[in-house]
C-alpha cells in the first residue's frame, strides 16, 4: 500500500465540479477536473485505488481498465506536479497523510 502526502505549500480551493490549486512559489495554477477532483478527495479520505476504481465504475459505468488507467495517470500527474508526494515524510511542509 503506497502512502501519499499532500503538499501544504499549495493553496486549495474546492469549486462545484473541480479543485483549483495554486503554487505560489512558481505562480502556477492547476485546475483539476471532476474526475481528478474525485480521485484527490478520495485519496484525502484514505481510500485505496481499488476502492476509488469501484466508486468511479458505479458512477460512470465505463470499463474498469479505462478507470484504472485514468486513476494511474491522474496520480502520476499529481506526483509530477508535487501536489502529492509519495511515502512517509517528516517534512513540515507536507500534511494530510494519504493511503492508497
Amino acid at each position: 500500500m503506497t502512502k501519499y502526502l499532500i503538499n501544504k505549500k499549495f493553496i486549495y480551493q474546492n469549486k462545484k465540479n473541480s479543485i483549483l490549486i495554486f503554487n505560489s512559489e512558481k505562480s502556477r495554477i492547476f485546475n483539476l477536473n471532476g474526475t481528478a477532483s474525485i480521485i484527490l478527495n478520495k485519496l484525502k479520505l484514505g481510500w485505496e485505488e481499488k476502492k476509488i476504481e469501484e466508486f468511479l465504475f458505479s458512477k460512470f459505468k465505463v470499463r474498469k481498465k479505462l478507470i484504472n488507467n485514468q486513476i494511474t495517470k491522474i496520480i502520476n500527474d499529481l506526483l509530477k506536479s508535487k501536489i502529492l508526494i509519495r511515502g512517509n515524510s517528516h517534512n513540515p511542509t507536507l500534511h494530510h497523510k494519504l493511503r492508497n
